[in-house]
């Protein structure tokens, strides 16, 4: 309890009975509780306001430092994904579409999805022009474009997008991306 910033009184409290943010420190003690090698945060700070966020984040960042814990950390909100992820994998309906560094993915981004996604970013004190607005809805998962699930969004979209699964591909040194259209990609990686 006190690993996570809860005092041990509050161990024998119903969730009703704490904050959300404390309700949350409760469930990753509990996963602490078996001495994990990999905790997988699904969405850990989503529903926390942004000065809990912060202490959430913090409070993982310390706990994996301190335990030598590796994690999986799943989120939407970008912003926390560059302050806490040392490599970053983007998905797209299932399907990893660039995996690099934090650092690589947000100064940099290769993948035409990764790019928009990078470019909603809000960065303080900069205006919001030269953003990447993707057109469309996201497919069903269910129901799957043929070629690249992501054509039908994509503003770089050629005839081979429509009908060739891209397969994911090293560019680089560190980093690979699933598109025909990424300049610089190897060959790419046995399945």
């Amino acid at each position: 309890m006190a690993a996570v910033g809860l005092r041990h009184d509050q161990a024998d409290r119903y969730p009703h009975e704490l904050s959300g943010g404390q309700r949350q420190r409760a469930v990753i003690a509990r996963a602490l509780a078996t001495r994990p090698k990999l905790l997988v945060c699904d969405e850990p700070v989503s529903a926390l306001d942004v000065s809990i966020q912060a202490q959430v984040v913090n409070m993982l960042r310390d706990l994996q430092e301190d335990n030598g814990i590796a994690m999986v950390f799943i989120s939407h909100d970008l912003k926390v994904v560059r302050n806490i992820a040392d490599r970053v994998a983007v998905m797209y309906l299932g399907r990893i579409v660039e995996e690099a560094s934090s650092d690589v993915i947000f100064a940099a981004p290769k993948h035409p999805y990764t790019q928009a996604l990078v470019s909603s970013v809000p960065v303080p004190g900069k205006p919001l022009i030269g953003r990447t607005i993707l057109q469309g809805e996201p497919p069903n998962p269910a129901n799957r474009p043929s070629g690249c699930a992501f054509h039908p969004r994509c503003p770089l979209a050629a005839d081979i997008c429509r009908t060739t699964v891209p397969a994911l591909r090293t560019i680089g040194v560190q980093r690979t991306a699933a598109c025909h259209l990424v300049e610089g990609a190897d060959a790419p990686l046995a399945a």
